[in-house]
């Protein structure tokens, strides 16, 4: 990865992520290399119902699956209820389904991200992707502080 990824990463402490993926290996392959990019405070769930339950006003981003084997929810049915409870968690849809209908699906929810598990590069345009993210969260939250801040003056 480049250094302005790396250099990028350390200022996210406090920002949390959540990870929905059936695959047990990816979900280790990823904690990896989030943590390899100095990504902190990232949790993995395989079971959609758990992925639900863990999410709160204090989860800022969400790496969602499409195919949940084993799960009474897919991709999308977590991503229309993610949507429904807490629109302001944004969304990368993490994905290797390259069906027309399930893309257009997707794009109805408006993630802020999707990369194609497909893709050789996958796990780089992920990095890029969460770190983008990440930073739109981060810049928002200043943003917020420093307007309260000069409402109060």
């Amino acid at each position: 990865m480049t250094d302005v990824i790396t250099n990028k990463v350390n200022v996210f402490t406090g920002l949390n992520t959540r990870v929905l993926d059936d695959d047990k290996d990816m979900n280790e392959l990823l904690r990896q290399v989030f943590v390899m990019h100095g990504l902190p405070n990232v949790e993995f769930y395989t079971d959609s119902q758990l992925f639900i339950d863990s999410l709160n006003i204090n989860v800022h981003l969400c790496i969602i699956d499409e195919k949940l084997e084993g799960s009474n929810l897919q991709g999308l049915d977590v991503m229309e209820i993610l949507r429904s409870l807490f629109p302001e968690i944004q969304i990368i849809f993490y994905s290797g389904t390259d069906h027309p209908f399930t893309l257009k699906q997707i794009i109805k929810f408006r993630p802020e991200g999707y990369v194609d598990k497909n893709m050789p590069e996958a796990m780089h345009e992920l990095v890029k992707e969460v770190v983008k993210c990440l930073g739109n969260i981060k810049h928002n939250m200043e943003f917020v502080v420093k307007a309260k801040e000069y409402l109060k003056s």
